[in-house]
């Protein structure tokens, strides 16, 4: 009969030890996660470059407007991390953080200035064909003297820094934008989906100068 009330009794030590444990690796998990997070927002306000998002805007990508727009900033980088979406009024919200690497434009505007920031950040992350730790080269625009990002197409994936679209990109950064320059790249382009914006940038460019 001891032996019984022994067995018994080390049963329960058992149960209660693997409830003290089990809660203490969920209470282990929860507290991961909140240090975690609060790591995650730091990059929000320290070395971060916010730049807003030109939801709006019917373009998004390497070449927008008839024309061209100019860029205010060209960068690659490697994403850092992209949060979940959420609901805005307007708009879905997609907040993500991209590490910069290579900043191959940079220009002063008139309320802003990029300063070597290390992250940069936006909510334009919504149908970003690109995940986590996935190289990318992000185009930014110029908007009411401010840098804008005009959405998703605006950061492509990328091989690395020898990728084909990064060296039609440099090229063409280094004609002033002149697409004539990135002319024969129409078919590199239209692998990406965007010959059909660069034919326009091409054809005003030779209808501005016939």
């Amino acid at each position: 009969m001891n032996l019984i009330k022994i067995y018994i009794f080390g049963f329960i030590l058992i149960i209660v030890s693997c409830k003290e444990t089990s809660h203490q690796e969920t209470k282990n998990t929860l507290e991961i996660d909140k240090e975690q997070e609060q790591r995650n927002n730091q990059f929000t306000q320290l070395d971060t470059f916010n730049v807003g998002y030109t939801y709006w805007w019917p373009q998004s990508g390497p070449f927008i407007g008839n024309c061209g727009e100019k860029y205010s900033l060209v960068f690659l980088g490697t994403i850092h991390e992209i949060y979940k979406k959420t609901e805005e009024i307007q708009y879905q919200s997609q907040k993500g953080i991209i590490s910069i690497d290579k900043v191959l434009v940079a220009k002063n505007l008139k309320k802003k200035t990029y300063n070597r920031e290390a992250y940069f950040s936006s909510d334009c992350f919504d149908n970003v064909l690109a995940n986590k730790g996935d190289k990318v080269i992000v185009f930014c625009h110029e908007y009411e003297g401010s840098y804008s990002i005009a959405g998703a197409k605006s950061i492509l994936k990328i091989s690395g820094v020898n990728d084909p679209i990064v060296k039609s990109i440099e090229r063409y950064i280094q004609s002033n934008q002149n697409p004539l320059a990135i002319q024969q790249d129409i078919p590199l382009w239209k692998k990406h989906q965007f010959d059909t914006e660069l034919k326009q940038l091409i054809l005003c460019k030779e209808m501005m100068n016939p």
